[in-house]
């Protein structure tokens, strides 16, 4: 044995044989060009859109990869893609350490202060 264990197989109802990575895209395919979709998209598109709603609803990278089926955490991170909602939510979160820095600080919430340079020092310069 080679030390992998055996995974359960999905069998083709047409063939009567374990489905493999050519029959699921050839099955899509059939399917995706009767339902009209366009040939630009592709069956790992599927495996994109998962990766970004799994990012976009909070998942870490180990949630993502085991979902979508990588390796590695990296890959799986790298076929999320940014949504405005997560720009959105990044942007709301810098604003909000802006304003505890100042809050900490004294200076103003919207300009965070120059390294090296105090809020005083700006104001009389």
């Amino acid at each position: 044995m080679s030390g992998r264990s055996a995974a359960a197989a999905e069998i083709h109802e047409g063939t009567g044989l374990p489905y493999n990575r050519y029959t699921v895209n050839h099955d899509w395919r059939e399917a995706a060009t009767k339902a009209g979709i366009p040939k630009s998209l592709q069956f790992r598109d599927l495996r994109a859109t998962a990766a970004t709603e799994l990012a976009d609803g909070g998942a870490d990278l180990i949630e993502m990869s085991t979902h979508t089926g990588h390796r590695d955490a990296k890959m799986a991170r790298r076929y999320a893609r940014p949504t405005a909602a997560q720009m959105e939510s990044g942007a709301k979160k810098r604003l909000a350490g802006r304003q505890k820095a100042a809050r900490e600080t004294g200076g103003e919430a919207g300009k965070p202060p120059l390294p090296g340079r105090s809020q005083d020092a700006e104001q009389d310069g």
